[in-house]
């Protein structure tokens, strides 16, 4: 019976953990870094989730907040905080971000993970979010390149 129940849990966490790569983005990496100076907009998806834009459009970063932020959505400005002071924000250290507005959350929460993103996967999230994060003209764009 214990032998049972320990190979149906372990199918059960496989098949789990199997599912949530198939459906991630193709990140790079989970400790990308990008420098402070370079956030310069952003998109939240969910309460510990957001797409963070560098200078460049394809300087792009999906970031995990070690703890979510329930009212981050309606939060419009954000703060980062180089904890470390290097002149970097980085996932998996002590770089943190804030939303100082939030009535619920305005303590600053770590950075999880920051993954760095390409424009395929911009749209992969964008329909899984519900949320158009590319212009229209750039996702036809791509679309046309993929199809020659």
């Amino acid at each position: 019976m214990m032998y049972t129940l320990i190979l149906s849990f372990l199918a059960v966490t496989l098949t789990t953990s199997a599912q949530a790569s198939a459906s991630a983005p193709s990140q790079t990496t989970n400790k990308a870094c990008m420098y402070t100076t370079q956030p310069h907009s952003w998109r939240v998806l969910d309460s510990q989730h957001l797409v963070l834009w560098g200078t460049s459009q394809q300087d792009i970063y999906l970031v995990t907040l070690f703890t979510p932020i329930s009212d981050l959505r309606s939060n419009e400005v954000l703060a980062f905080i180089d904890a470390d002071h290097n002149n970097i924000l980085c996932g998996g250290g002590v770089d943190k971000i804030a939303a100082p507005n939030s009535k619920t959350d305005p303590q600053p929460t770590n950075i999880a993970s920051m993954s760095k993103l390409e424009e395929p996967d911009l749209i992969t999230l964008g329909k899984q979010y519900k949320l158009q994060l590319l212009s229209p003209a750039r996702i036809k764009a791509l679309s046309q390149s993929a199809d020659q």
